[in-house]
């Protein structure tokens, strides 16, 4: 099974770790396998979240700590099945979205 690994994002066997994502302590969240229901790869914009460093913009979706997020270029958002969905900004899309697909989430 493939790994994903970048300083904020880890995705593994048991699911996908997220450092700095709790406000204001950066303790990190984990979300297993079994308690995503979607995700869905988003171009990101100065409007969908590109500029937004931490937190939320529409009290819906919700960014960790990440000072590079305004260098990037591609976002997922997590359907955990509540009203908060993680979004998330890898480092490298593609590789992040392979593992993802092995869940049969992309």
């Amino acid at each position: 099974m493939a790994e994903y690994r970048d300083p904020l994002i880890t995705a593994d066997a048991d699911g996908v770790t997220v450092r700095r994502y709790y406000f204001p302590t950066t303790n990190a969240k984990h979300i297993r396998w079994a308690s995503i229901q979607a995700v869905s790869r988003q171009s990101m914009t100065g409007l969908s979240g590109r500029y937004r460093i931490w937190g939320s913009g529409d009290l819906r979706r919700y960014f960790n700590l990440d000072t590079r997020r305004p260098k990037k270029d591609t976002a997922f958002e997590f359907d955990l099945g509540g009203w908060f969905r993680p979004v998330l900004t890898p480092d490298d899309p593609d590789a992040f979205a392979a593992v993802l697909a092995e869940h049969d989430l992309t």
